[in-house]
């Protein structure tokens, strides 16, 4: 790899990822009470939240959107150009 696309190990990251994610999703009623809109980003070939988790994230808030990338794994790698205009767009709908 180079540059940009460089990640540093973050095992720890991903292992606490990897355990809260599940909780939340199982936890609907605390995600109710979220108020803000929110942006959620997954890659469809996350190896830590598949897309079904994702959209069951996503159903739980009440106003969610979900956004959907092919490639880039966890930490979503080559996604930022898009990934910009997408939370461009996001942020340019809100009051």
């Amino acid at each position: 790899m180079t540059g940009s696309t460089n990640l540093p190990p973050r095992a720890a990251g991903m292992v606490l990822d990897s355990t809260v994610t599940p909780g939340w999703i199982a936890r609907g009623d605390a995600l109710a009470s979220v108020t803000a809109p929110t942006l959620v980003v997954n890659a469809a070939h996350s190896r830590l939240a598949s897309q079904a988790d994702a959209r069951a994230f996503v159903r739980r808030l009440p106003d969610a959107r979900l956004v959907d990338v092919a490639t880039g794994g966890h930490v979503l790698v080559g996604n930022v150009a898009h990934l910009r205009r997408v939370l461009a767009e996001f942020f340019d709908q809100r009051p």
